[in-house]
C-alpha cells in the first residue's frame, strides 16, 4: 500500500517538473542562438570593415602607381627631353630645376608632376677637370595624384606622391665598338662586313652598312640609312637588340679639340719644327724621343723627354709625325695632328697574356689613341713583316680614333699595291690584329688585301667593356650634327632613399 502511494507521488512530481525542464532547455537554445547571432554580426561587421579597408588600400595603391608613372613622365618628357636639347659643352654643372607639368588623357586630368631636377653626379667633374670624366646626370621628378578620401564621415582629398629617378651618362666614342662616318675607303672602295667579322658591342655608321656572307653582331647595330646593303645570299646574325635605322647622325669632328685642350692644361703639347717623334710607353711614364724628320731612328742619338703619369690621367698631343709602342700603366690618351704609326704592341700592365688576351674588369689601365689623320699599323718585323719572317701579329689595347677629313682610317702600311715601293713575298700574311678596345674612323680602312696572294691581318677584335663605365681621359663626347650630346640610360631608381623624401612620404619606386 505504501509503495503504491510513493509511486503515485513520483509520477505526480514528474508531471509537474517536465514542463519546467522543457522551458529551461528552450532558454538555453535561445541564449545560444542570440550568442551566435552576435558572433555572426561581429564577423560580418569586421568583414565589411576589412573589405572597406582593402578597397581603400587598393585605391591608394592604384593612386601610387599613377603617381609614379606621372613622375616618370616628368623625368622623360621634361627632364631628359630638355637635357637632350643642350649643347655638349653647355650641360649643367649644378642642379637645374625644370617646369612642372600635368598629364591629360581624353581631356581628363590624370595628375601632375613637379620638382623636375637635373643634377650632375658628383658635380659632373672628376679631378676638377671636365675632360677627365664620364659625365653622368641624375634626373628626378615627383608625381602627384589627388585621391577622394572619407575619414570619420568627412569627405576629404588625400595627396599621393611618388618619386622617379633616372641616371644617364653622356655617350662617348669609346661607347661604340665600331663607329664609322663612311662605309668606303678614302679611295671610294666599298668595304663590307663578312665571314669572320664578329662585333661584340654597339656598331654605328652614318652611312649605309654593307654586308656579305655571315657576319655576327652581339651589340645593337644602328645606321642613319633606311636599310642595309646586303650582297646576294648574305645572312648577317644579329644576336643582340634589333638593328635600328634612320637614327641621328653621330658627328665625327676633324680636330681633336678635347685632347688638345687637356694636353695643353697639363703642358703636354709637343711641336718642334722639323722633328718627328716616337713614344715608348714604359708603365706609368713614357719616353718621348724626337729627332730630325726623315732620318733613321737611333735611341742613342735621339733627344728625349720623360712624360710622367699626371696624377690619375695624362693627355699628350704631338703636332708632328708620331710612332708609338709599349706597355701602359694608368689612364692615358695620346693625340697627334699627323698619322700615328703603331710599330709594336700597345698593351696594359694588367693584360692577360693567355690565348684570349683578356683584360680583368678591375684593371685601371686605359688608353686612347687619337689621330687627326690616320692610325696605321707599321710594317715592322715585330708586326709580321715579310710574311711573319721575324715576328707576327700585333696587340692593341686602346680606343682608336682616326679623324682625317680626307682619309682618316684605321689601316695597315705597305699593302703590296703595284705603285708601292715595297713589294713583299707571296703571300705576305702578317698575323692577326688582337684589338681590345674600339675603333672610330672617318672612312673604313683595309686591314687585309688580296694582293700578293694575301696581304695583311686577320681580325681578332673584342670590345673593352670597361669603357661603358670609364672613358679614356680627354675623350670625345658623342654628339649629333647640332652639337647636342647623346645619352645612355644607366639605371632607374637609386640604392638608398633620401631622408627628406621619407619624411615627406614621397616614396621612390624601384624597378
Amino acid at each position: 500500500m505504501r509503495n503504491n502511494q510513493q509511486e503515485s507521488r513520483e509520477e505526480e512530481m514528474t508531471t509537474i517538473l517536465k514542463p519546467l525542464r522543457n522551458r529551461r532547455q528552450g532558454g538555453y537554445v535561445m541564449i545560444s542562438a542570440m550568442a551566435l547571432t552576435l558572433v555572426l554580426l561581429g564577423v560580418g561587421i569586421a568583414f565589411m570593415q576589412w573589405a572597406s579597408d582593402e578597397s581603400i588600400q587598393s585605391q591608394h595603391n592604384l593612386a601610387g602607381m599613377q603617381a609614379y608613372y606621372l613622375a616618370q613622365t616628368g623625368v622623360i618628357e621634361e627632364g631628359l627631353h630638355w637635357l637632350r636639347t643642350q649643347q655638349a659643352g653647355l650641360l649643367p654643372q649644378q642642379a637645374t630645376r625644370r617646369n612642372d607639368g600635368e598629364v591629360i588623357v581624353d581631356r581628363k586630368l590624370i595628375g601632375k608632376y613637379k620638382d623636375v631636377i637635373i643634377a650632375p653626379v658628383f658635380g659632373g667633374l672628376e679631378s676638377g677637370d671636365i675632360f677627365f670624366s664620364k659625365r653622368k646626370f641624375r634626373i628626378s621628378a615627383t608625381g602627384r595624384v589627388v585621391l577622394p578620401w572619407n575619414e570619420d564621415g568627412r569627405n576629404e582629398e588625400k595627396e599621393v606622391l611618388r618619386k622617379a629617378i633616372l641616371y644617364v651618362s653622356v655617350r662617348s666614342f669609346a661607347d661604340y665598338m665600331y663607329l664609322t662616318d663612311h662605309e668606303v675607303t678614302p679611295l671610294g672602295e666599298v668595304v663590307r662586313f663578312f665571314n669572320g667579322d664578329t662585333l661584340w658591342w654597339r656598331v654605328h655608321s652614318n652611312d649605309t652598312i654593307r654586308m656579305m656572307q655571315r657576319p655576327v653582331f652581339y651589340g645593337q647595330v644602328t645606321t642613319c640609312a633606311s636599310r642595309f646593303d646586303l650582297q646576294a645570299g648574305a645572312s648577317p646574325q644579329f644576336l643582340g637588340p634589333d638593328p635600328a635605322f634612320n637614327v641621328p647622325r653621330v658627328n665625327i669632328p676633324t680636330v681633336a679639340a678635347t685632347v688638345r685642350e687637356g694636353a695643353a692644361a697639363q703642358s703636354n703639347i709637343y711641336n718642334l719644327a722639323g722633328q718627328e717623334y716616337r713614344l715608348s710607353m714604359r708603365g706609368s711614364s713614357g719616353i718621348l724621343y724626337y729627332w730630325e724628320e726623315g732620318a733613321p731612328f737611333d735611341s742613342l742619338t735621339a733627344h728625349h723627354v720623360t712624360v710622367p703619369l699626371n696624377g690619375t690621367h695624362t693627355c699628350i698631343f704631338v703636332e708632328r709625325p708620331l710612332s708609338m709602342h709599349g706597355v701602359i700603366t694608368g689612364d692615358w690618351t695620346i693625340g697627334c695632328s699627323e698619322d700615328i704609326y703603331l710599330i709594336d704592341n700597345i698593351t696594359y700592365t694588367c693584360l692577360n697574356w693567355g690565348d684570349d688576351f683578356s683584360i680583368e674588369p678591375t684593371c685601371t689601365d686605359y688608353c686612347g689613341i687619337v689621330s687627326e689623320k690616320k692610325v696605321i699599323i707599321a710594317n715592322t718585323w715585330a708586326n709580321g713583316r715579310e710574311n711573319q719572317a721575324q715576328g707576327s701579329s700585333i696587340i692593341i689595347c686602346a680606343a682608336i680614333v682616326a679623324l682625317g677629313e680626307d682619309g682618316g682610317s684605321f689601316t695597315f702600311d705597305q699593302q703590296n699595291d703595284v705603285w708601292d715601293t715595297y713589294i713583299g713575298p707571296n703571300p705576305d700574311e702578317r698575323g692577326r690584329i688582337h684589338l681590345r678596345g674600339s675603333v672610330t674612323q672617318r672612312f673604313r680602312g683595309y686591314v687585309h688585301r688580296s694582293n700578293q696572294g694575301g696581304t695583311g691581318y686577320l681580325k681578332d677584335y673584342a670590345y673593352d667593356d670597361r669603357f661603358v663605365l670609364h672613358r679614356p681621359p680627354c675623350f670625345f663626347d658623342a654628339v649629333d650634327q647640332s652639337g647636342r650630346a647623346l645619352f645612355d640610360v644607366v639605371q632607374w631608381g637609386q640604392a638608398v632613399e633620401e631622408q627628406q623624401d621619407i619624411r615627406n612620404d614621397i616614396r621612390v619606386r624601384y624597378n
